[in-house]
């Protein structure tokens, strides 16, 4: 009976031997686990960039476009008196040779002679701006080709060696302006001139 006691006994300690040795081996395992307030979440870097346009639509975002620049100057161009034929600066009497243009709207020649020179002018005046400007003086009606014209000196020309000539269109005023080249002498009359020269050009104004 000691025996069989015996024998029980020595086979219940090794199963205990084995339990005890099964439970280490879980807590040993358990006891790698970091505990939950100690686990960092790792941030997918790419997950968390902003979708491009590409990405989200499929489709590549427009080019973006600079705005048009604004027009400086919408209006019509003015006629540009140096467009007169020389053929017909020569007919009037004047040097083709002398021929400046001043500007767009201002050309000038000299008298085939040497004694006047003659500049256009295209600008936008009116006859009531000529008038009221204080500028000009002894104003009167005249003709310029069959056009009415307006006859007037500048206020300052004492001397009256210059004479202007202008008519007006649609698309402004043309304007014949004449000055003596001759000087210490009162042998000119240079609104005759203009008025000469006007009428021999009148015929290829706009």
């Amino acid at each position: 009976m000691s025996v069989r006691n015996s024998a029980i006994g020595a086979l219940l300690s090794a199963v205990g031997a084995v339990l005890l040795l099964a439970g280490c081996t879980n807590g040993t395992a358990g006891g790698d686990q970091s505990s939950p307030s100690s686990v960092v979440p790792t941030v997918n870097a790419t997950a968390a960039a902003p979708a491009t346009t590409l990405e989200a639509t499929g489709k590549a975002a427009p080019e973006t476009t600079p705005p048009s620049p604004i027009p400086s100057d919408t209006g019509s161009a003015r006629w540009n008196p140096c467009s007169l034929p020389d053929s017909a600066i020569s007919a009037a009497g004047l040097s083709t040779a002398s021929k400046q243009q001043l500007d767009a709207q201002s050309c000038r020649w000299r008298s085939a002679g040497q004694t006047s020179e003659l500049t256009v002018v295209s600008n936008t005046d009116t006859a009531a701006e000529l008038k009221q400007s204080g500028k000009y003086v002894q104003f009167s009606d005249a003709t310029l080709g069959g056009r009415a014209a307006l006859q007037y000196r500048a206020a300052q020309d004492n001397h009256k060696t210059g004479c202007y000539l202008t008519t007006f269109t649609s698309s402004g005023a043309i304007v014949f302006v004449v000055k003596t080249l001759k000087v210490q002498t009162d042998d000119f009359d240079s609104c005759a001139d203009v008025r000469q020269f006007g009428a021999a050009l009148a015929g290829y104004l706009p």
